[in-house]
C-alpha cells in the first residue's frame, strides 16, 4: 500500500529575493541529475561519492520515498523562471530533517542566496512541525558552509575524522556535523 505524501512538503515558500518551489519526483530525479551527479565540481561539496553517480543508482535514491521522507525545492529569483539552484531535505527517523543545497548557477555563489533559502526552509520545517531537530553533515573543507550553519545559529555536533573518500580520489576527508534543534532556532530567530 502507497502511503500518501505529506501535504507540508509540497508548500511554496518565499523569500525576499527567491522563490522555493516543489518540484514532483520526475522532476527533482532530472533536476538533481542533471546540476548534481553529473556535474563533477558538485560532487565533492554535496559529498557525492563515485558509487552514487550511476543514473539509475541515483533516480530510484531520489524517487524513493518522494513526498512523504524527502523534497526538492528549486531556488528561482523573483521575476525570472530559470532555478539557480536546489535544494533538498530529508525525514529521517526521530524528527530530524537533514539539509542538502547546491546552486548550479555560479553567477550566484557568494550572494547569499543560501543563507536567505535556507532560513525559509529551517523556519517551514519547524513551523510546521516535519522535524524537531535539523542535521547537516559539511567536508571539513568547505568553509563556506561552514561559514553559513554557524551564522545561522547551528551548533558543531561533530567531527569524524577521514570518513569520506573524496570523489577525486585523493584520499579520506573529515565531515563535520551541524545540529539545529527547534527551541534552539525559535531563540535565533527572536535575536
Amino acid at each position: 500500500m502507497m502511503r500518501k505524501s505529506d501535504p507540508a512538503l509540497f508548500v511554496s515558500l518565499r523569500t525576499e529575493r527567491f522563490t522555493l518551489a516543489p518540484l514532483t519526483a520526475w522532476q527533482a530525479a532530472s533536476m538533481t541529475w542533471q546540476h548534481w551527479a553529473s556535474d563533477p565540481e558538485m560532487h565533492e561539496p554535496l559529498i557525492i561519492e563515485p558509487r552514487q553517480v550511476r543514473r539509475l543508482r541515483w533516480w530510484r535514491r531520489m524517487i524513493k520515498g518522494y513526498g512523504r521522507k524527502r523534497i526538492v525545492h528549486s531556488i528561482t529569483p523573483t521575476g525570472t523562471d530559470q532555478p539557480v539552484g536546489l535544494h533538498l531535505f530529508v525525514l529521517r527517523p526521530w524528527r530530524t530533517a537533514s539539509l542538502q543545497i547546491a546552486l548550479h548557477d555560479r553567477d550566484w555563489w557568494g550572494k547569499d542566496v543560501v543563507f536567505e533559502t535556507r532560513k525559509a526552509i529551517i523556519s517551514h520545517i519547524f513551523d510546521s512541525g516535519l522535524a524537531e531537530r535539523i542535521d547537516a553533515l559539511v567536508l571539513a573543507r568547505n568553509i563556506s558552509s561552514i561559514y553559513t550553519y554557524r551564522r545561522l545559529g547551528f551548533t558543531h555536533a561533530g567531527t569524524a575524522h577521514r570518513a569520506i573518500a573524496l570523489p577525486d580520489g585523493s584520499g579520506g576527508a573529515d565531515i563535520v556535523t551541524f545540529e539545529m534543534l527547534r527551541e534552539n532556532w525559535s531563540r535565533e530567530a527572536e535575536t
